[in-house]
């Protein structure tokens, strides 16, 4: 009998970027288990423009190469771009988190592309809107150095690809009751990264209980990492009528490492809270770096379960060797009693 673990490892062996053969192939996967639970099961497609690196970044400042990450959704350098960099400002990614950003200028101080970066942590972002000037993305102790001085010269260059033609896929079940709680999570991860922890992880749980609550709706989005595209789509199609249907959303995202801790509609907060052991973190303030966010903005009330710390999201060495079941049971345990709660 295959264990929640042994999920997580059958699909985060190499990375499923949205729109990819691979992810592909785990969204049959999906699909299949789902239909075995006996849901009836159907696939929104969706146009999508994804993004890939043909030439990884350099990034050289004052003439010395510094450590540089690609940008989601950015354009490329016409060869080696030289410049100097200016302040300009902040720039948000994923709707949620601020970053400093830097413009590299010409001698007319026309912007040509820009550099991002954080004084606390680094980790691969998109830009929210598709940007065909490239950008560059520092680690903390690059700013560090740079940030007092003035006139920093840049050397840089990228190649990058949007993939215009591409599809992306929510798998969805079907539910046609009047009122409804819609469990889901997505399947996709980010570029380089195989994606266990996010999100495997939540992609594992959420079939666990789709074995025992059968009366519940399941979705299983694409393109999370693509500032929530996948979710966003399928709140588009949904009408105001089939938008009350929903009770609230419960969102699993990324919970195999660290202390579990969930996030929930002030109108749910009460109930919620009286289901969870103490320990728990409960916050009341949703935010828009997860799927809920698109149900949320629309007014639906949301439950989502996560755990924190993690150390290795968006990267390479997001693997099964990181992942702990202690916390997947947690929540997973937290899960069903929500569900038991408000689906009976």
């Amino acid at each position: 009998m295959q264990t929640m673990l042994d999920f997580v490892k059958e699909i985060s062996k190499v990375p499923r970027v949205a729109g990819t053969a691979q992810c592909n192939k785990i969204r049959d996967l999906i699909a299949k288990k789902l239909k075995a639970l006996g849901f009836e099961v159907s696939l929104q497609e969706v146009p999508f423009t994804g993004w890939k690196v043909l030439k990884k970044p350099v990034l050289k400042l004052n003439g010395k190469k510094v450590k540089v990450l690609p940008v989601i959704w950015s354009g490329s350098t016409k060869g080696v771009l030289k410049g100097r960099l200016l302040k300009a400002g902040k720039t948000k990614t994923f709707e949620a988190y601020q970053w400093i950003r830097y413009k590299i200028v010409d001698s007319e101080n026309k912007a040509k592309g820009f550099v991002i970066t954080r004084p606390d942590m680094v980790w691969l972002q998109l830009v929210d809107k598709k940007s065909k000037l490239p950008y560059f993305m520092i680690y903390p102790e690059t700013y560090r150095k740079i940030k007092e001085l003035k006139g920093v010269k840049v050397e840089a260059s990228v190649k990058s690809e949007f993939l215009k033609s591409q599809k992306i896929y929510n798998i969805i079940t079907r539910n046609d009751s009047k009122k409804r709680v819609l469990v889901s999570c997505h399947y996709d991860s980010m570029l380089y990264a195989p994606g266990a922890n996010d999100n495997a992880t939540g992609v594992s749980a959420a079939l666990e209980l789709a074995k025992k609550f059968k009366n519940a709706q399941f979705a299983f989005f694409s393109a999370e990492e693509f500032n929530k595209f996948g979710s966003y789509a399928f709140v588009k199609k949904l009408s105001k009528k089939e938008l009350k249907k929903i009770r609230f959303v419960l969102n699993l995202d990324m919970f195999g490492s660290g202390k579990p801790y969930c996030i929930c509609s002030e109108k749910l907060a009460k109930k919620v809270k009286k289901l969870l052991p103490k320990p728990v973190h409960l916050m009341t303030k949703p935010g828009p770096p997860f799927d809920y966010w698109p149900f949320f903005k629309k007014g639906v009330q949301i439950v989502h379960f996560g755990a924190s710390p993690y150390n290795y999201c968006h990267t390479p060495q997001d693997t099964i060797g990181k992942i702990r079941l202690k916390p997947m049971k947690q929540v997973l345990g937290y899960a069903e009693k929500i569900l038991e709660k408000f689906l009976v």
